[in-house]
């Protein structure tokens, strides 16, 4: 499976669509904690198999989609009826 991975990742029209839809993702305002869980995991798999010449594209969208995880978690929250 890792093979697969590497492989799928190492081409960068693979990497920009998934890239697109990481921030379609994170844009979007009725993504689900599980959604964007799966959306953090597949980014940080893109980022150890991407070429390098993404590496720092891939980095910044990580980094985008940890900020507005805040955003998410107060507006889950606020679905569920806890303050916290």
């Amino acid at each position: 499976m890792s093979i697969e991975i590497h492989n799928y990742y190492q081409n960068i029209t693979n990497c920009n669509n998934d890239l697109t839809l990481a921030r379609k993702t994170f844009s979007n305002r009725h993504t689900t904690r599980v959604q964007y869980d799966h959306m953090i995991k597949a980014l940080n798999l893109m980022y150890s198999h991407c070429p390098n010449s993404l590496e720092n594209v891939v980095m910044a969208i990580l980094d985008e989609s940890h900020v507005r995880r805040t955003y998410f978690v107060i507006k889950w929250n606020r679905e569920n009826g806890s303050d916290s």
